[in-house]
C-alpha cells in the first residue's frame, strides 16, 4: 500500500497542486496587465515625415550605399591592421632585443668560465714556506 501511494497518488496530487499553482499565476498576471498603464511618452509632431520628406533623396542614397563616410572613404579594418601588425613588430624587435641580451650575457658568462683562474696574490710575502714542517 504504503509503494502503491508513492507511486500513483502522491505524483497526482503533486500534478494537481503544479497546475492549479499555474493557473493562479495565470489569472494573477492577466489582472496586473489590464491594471498597468503603459505610459505612451510618444508625441507625433510629424517632423519626422517632413524631415524624410524634405531629405528623401540623401537619406536613400545613404541607405543604398552609395554615400561616403564624412571624412572620405575611411576603412576602420585596414587601420586596424596596420596598428596590429606595427604592435607586432615591435614586440618581435623587443623580444629580439631581449634575446640578443640574454645571448651577450651568456657568452659572457662561458668567457669567465672558460679562462684559468688565479690564485689570488697574498698581501704579504713571507720569507719562509709555511707549507714546510
Amino acid at each position: 500500500m504504503f509503494v502503491g501511494f508513492r507511486k500513483v497518488v502522491q505524483p497526482f496530487l503533486a500534478k494537481r497542486k503544479d497546475t492549479a499553482e499555474w493557473e493562479r499565476q495565470r489569472e494573477h498576471e492577466s489582472i496586473m496587465e489590464d491594471r498597468v498603464k503603459y505610459g505612451d511618452d510618444f508625441v507625433d509632431s510629424g517632423s519626422a515625415q517632413r524631415y524624410f520628406r524634405s531629405n528623401r533623396g540623401r537619406i536613400l542614397r545613404y541607405l543604398s550605399g552609395e554615400y561616403e563616410h564624412e571624412q572620405g572613404t575611411y576603412d576602420w579594418y585596414q587601420q586596424w591592421e596596420e596598428w596590429a601588425r606595427r604592435q607586432w613588430e615591435q614586440q618581435k624587435q623587443q623580444q629580439g632585443f631581449y634575446q640578443q641580451q640574454q645571448q651577450q650575457t651568456y657568452q659572457q658568462q662561458q668567457q669567465r668560465q672558460q679562462r684559468p683562474r688565479q690564485k689570488p696574490k697574498p698581501d704579504f710575502q713571507w720569507d719562509f714556506d709555511p707549507n714546510d714542517p
